[in-house]
Order: structure tokens, then C-alpha cells, then sequence
């Protein structure tokens, strides 16, 4: 059920309604990170807030709300889920403690629609990792008592090396599937994915360490340093073949020092095995940046067929988070997460296998001819009850190989 009006003011009635509504916790995300707009056309511009600063930390919401809101007198009888629902379209009935100066806006209850409001609920549920709320304030590089700053990279990572770093985070984190913590979407795969705007992902701890700390300016760097360097001073070394002022040089404002462990401690992982792996990877035919055509999809499966798709990249794609090779932000998701507008996401792969490949114009289809013929020429065919031309038919431009790959990665899982 899918509701099309606001959810207005009354927070009992907005519960009864989101009992027959599932939420879509990666459509809450882009809601939540201004990646798309509520019912008035405009972004919400949560995670602006909620930074820790101006506003509760995103980070560890759920947990707060069932551990420390609910045991205040005033909320004994709430749940979490009419707690946080009060929080939106209510905001000024509870104050945080020390969060007395930013005024939540109180309009979004008109803004907002029972799936979009489902779909933020979805998010913040996400959003349950154990933190101690005394310390939960983000220590950002730009601002912390570490002696991390953008002039003393060294001292970054002395301080990381005090944390514990987790690399599955910091993954997510660089292909733009998750937040900082102070909720912005850096997506630093956008651009080195294939090397094309910034240095490729793959083989980057291993080119840092045979080549650039093999230069006199920097011999008497770590790793560490210089990757933390390139990240919050971009501009102090410019690899060859690239042009200085491309990378954001905001980062020391956006991102935390436990932000920036995780990020490092994921790039530690992109090695190069060998010298035979790396002619391996140079000596292919296939370009990643390679376009496909509409009127050869055989052959653009074939290409795509011959790279390594990323899943984390490919679901950056699809939600709209990270950029694809050639054009603006796809965002699938707010039209397939719950099957409205397009053929819902969860169970794309296996309903290809089982409902499309049965029928006589797709018999001698693989399944991933079909998803790619889906993407860059979706009026090929349309499913029974959706309609031509809703899905944009300019895709085979806007998407290189490698973003077709990774699409699929995703789409797979």
C-alpha cells in the first residue's frame, strides 16, 4: 500500500497507517541525506542537522530512542516507533538536552507521505549501533583533541591507530552505500573507479607504496600519511596524469577521525597481488569505461561478461549515491524500491530467471542480457502492468561498462 497525501499532524493516526506499509530503509537513506525530496519538491536536509552539533548524531538513533528516550517518565507508554514518528512531525514536543538552539522544521507532516514516512522509520531503525551517549559526539578532523588536523597527517595517523578500524565500513563509506557519521555521502568511488577523474581503486595501497613513497618528497612518509593526506588535503601531491582542485578539499569538515580509520583501513585492502596479476589486469581488451550501445546488447553483455562487478558500487549506483561514469544521479531505487513505478528491487534477479526468460521472445536471453536490455533499452519490453516510457531511455550514455557490472552485482545479490 502505497500512500499518494501527507500524513499530517496526528501522530496515532500516522501509526495506524504504517501498520499495512512496508519501509524501505535505502529509500529512507536518500530521504534522510537529501537525495530525494518530499512531497513539496524539496529536500529534507536531515542529515544537515544531524551531526552531532546542531542536532542528535544519526549514528546509533534507534539505540538512543529504546535505551535512554524511553525511560524518560513522559515517553513509559511510547514505543520507539511513535517516539520517533512524534520526533518528526512534532518536533518541538521534546528537546533533546543540549540541542535547545536548532529548531527542527514542523512541517513534515505535509511534507512527508505514509511510504516516505515508513521508509525514514526504516532508516533510523537501521541506525542501532551501541553508542555511548556522553561520547557520541563525532570528533571531526577539522575540530578534536587528537592533534589530527589537514596541516599534521602524521599525527592522523597516530590517532586512527588508537581506534578500531573497520574495513567493511569504510568500504561502504567510499562507495557512497553509507553515510558518515556525520551523514554525508562522500562516494569517493565516483571518480576512481577505473581511473578516470581520480587514481583507480584497484591496486591503490600497492601503487602507494612501489611508487609514490618511493619519491624524494615523500620518503619519509607512512602509508597511513599519505592516504589520510590525499583524503583531508588533497592538493599537496597531484598524481601524475591528474589535475589538482578535482577532489573535494572539504572532507576535514564532513568526515570523523573513526570515519577516516575505516576509509584507510579499507584502502589497506586494495593490493595488487603480484606483478603477474598486474599485467594480468593491464594487458585486458576490455576498457571499463566503454559505452554500450542500444542496438547491440549481445554485445554489451559480452564486454560487461569480462570485468569484476562491485556489488557496494552497484547498489551506490541504484540508490542514487554515487555517480555513474557519465551522467547525473540514476536513483532506481525511488521507482523500483516498492514496485510503483517500475518492478519492485527485492527479487529482480530471480523473477528474470523464473518469469521473463520463460516467455518465447526471451527463450536464447541469458539473465544478464536481460537485465542489460532492461537498463539501456527498457521499451524493449514492459511488464504487465507498468507502462512505456516511464523508465529514462538515455542510460546506454549516461553508463559506462563498469557501471553496467557493477548494476548487475547488485541486482544479483
Amino acid at each position: 500500500i502505497i500512500a499518494q497525501s501527507a500524513i499530517g499532524s496526528d501522530v496515532e493516526v500516522a501509526l495506524a497507517e504504517l501498520e499495512d506499509i512496508q519501509g524501505n530503509s535505502q529509500a529512507g537513506q536518500l530521504l534522510y541525506n537529501g537525495l530525494e525530496v518530499g512531497l513539496d519538491g524539496t529536500e529534507l536536509g536531515c542529515a544537515g542537522c544531524h551531526n552531532g552539533e546542531a542536532a542528535p548524531l544519526t549514528e546509533g538513533s534507534w539505540t538512543r530512542i529504546v535505551d535512554i528516550r524511553l525511560n524518560e517518565p513522559e515517553f513509559a507508554d511510547y514505543t520507539a516507533e511513535q517516539y520517533a514518528i512524534e520526533s518528526i512531525i512534532h518536533p518541538a514536543n521534546y528537546i533533546v538536552p543540549d540541542y535547545e538552539n536548532v529548531i527542527m522544521p514542523a512541517n513534515y507532516g505535509s511534507r512527508l507521505d505514509a511510504q516516505q514516512l515508513a521508509d525514514l522509520l526504516a532508516y533510523l531503525q537501521s541506525q542501532d549501533q551501541v553508542i555511548d551517549e556522553a561520547s557520541a559526539e563525532p570528533m571531526f578532523i577539522s575540530d578534536n583533541e587528537s592533534g589530527c588536523t589537514t596541516e599534521d597527517a602524521l599525527a592522523c595517523a597516530e590517532a586512527i591507530a588508537e581506534l578500531d578500524a573497520d574495513a567493511e565500513r569504510g568500504e561502504s563509506l567510499y562507495f557512497g552505500s553509507e553515510p558518515t557519521m556525520s551523514g554525508v555521502v562522500v562516494g569517493c568511488a565516483g571518480c576512481h573507479i577505473g581511473g578516470v577523474i581520480g587514481p583507480a581503486n584497484e591496486g591503490m595501497w600497492t601503487r602507494i607504496l612501489d611508487e609514490r613513497l618511493t619519491t624524494d618528497e615523500l620518503a619519509d612518509y607512512t602509508p597511513e600519511q599519505y592516504v589520510i593526506e590525499a583524503i583531508i588535503n588533497p592538493d599537496t601531491y597531484i598524481s601524475e596524469g591528474y589535475i589538482a582542485g578535482m577532489m573535494p578539499a572539504t572532507y576535514a569538515e564532513q568526515i570523523t577521525v573513526q570515519d577516516l580509520a575505516d576509509m584507510v583501513a579499507y584502502i589497506r585492502t586494495l593490493e595488487i597481488e603480484s606483478a603477474d596479476a598486474s599485467d594480468e589486469t593491464a594487458s585486458t581488451d576490455v576498457d571499463p569505461m566503454a559505452t554500450c550501445s542500444q542496438d547491440d546488447v549481445l554485445g554489451c553483455t559480452e564486454i560487461v561478461a569480462q570485468l569484476t562487478g562491485n556489488d557496494l558500487r552497484g547498489e551506490g549506483l541504484y540508490n542514487g549515491t554515487t555517480l555513474p561514469a557519465f551522467g547525473m544521479a540514476l536513483g532506481c531505487a525511488g521507482c523500483h524500491t516498492a514496485g510503483v513505478l517500475g518492478p519492485a528491487t527485492e527479487g529482480t534477479w530471480q523473477r528474470t530467471i523464473d518469469e521473463r526468460l520463460t516467455l518465447s521472445d526471451f527463450a536464447d536471453y541469458s539473465v544478464e542480457q536481460f537485465v542489460i536490455e532492461a537498463i539501456i533499452h527498457p521499451n524493449n519490453y514492459i511488464p504487465e502492468g507498468y507502462t512505456e516510457g516511464v523508465m529514462p531511455g538515455n542510460y546506454a550514455e549516461q553508463l559506462s561498462a563498469q557501471d553496467i557490472a557493477d548494476l548487475l552485482a547488485f541486482l544479483r545479490d
